[in-house]
């Protein structure tokens, strides 16, 4: 399990005396990319994790408090936007960000829905996505 002691050790105290003897007695190569291998074969890391993120030492999981609050935020019964039905859960569809290069937010997208009529033709929905960040996470919050 990774905790903040775990991440401690991966920043700041590395052995490479241990680690190059574990790989020799394995006989694997004795390079970065052979031990990340390794740990991903044994089920401690996945084949996409980020080494970089977890020396960088900034949290890689969410606290009880901030699953809780997730939690509270779905569940919210207060939300006008529910109440009017103003806003669509469109997050079943894969968006295409368009945002310029040079963009502070990636919030605007566009995505594509094929759907089926009645008579079995198909026509396609064009969606428009933009995020409204402040309406989960107000500025200054």
């Amino acid at each position: 399990v990774w905790n903040a002691d775990s991440i401690r050790k991966l920043k700041h105290e590395v052995n490479q005396v241990a680690g190059t003897q574990v790989m020799a007695k394995l006989q694997r190569k004795r390079t970065a990319q052979s031990v990340f291998d390794l740990l991903v074969e044994l089920g401690v890391w996945g084949k996409h994790e980020d080494v970089v993120l977890l020396r960088s030492g900034f949290p890689t999981r969410f606290t009880d408090d901030e699953e809780e609050a997730a939690k509270e935020a779905i569940e919210n019964l207060r939300d006008p936007d529910k109440i009017l039905g103003l806003r669509k859960d469109l997050r079943r569809l894969k968006a295409y960000t368009i945002d310029s290069a040079s963009a502070s937010e990636i919030d605007d997208g566009l995505s594509v829905e094929v759907l089926t009529n009645e008579d079995g033709s198909v026509r396609q929905r064009f969606w428009i996505h933009i995020a409204d960040a402040d309406h989960w996470a107000p500025r200054d919050s």
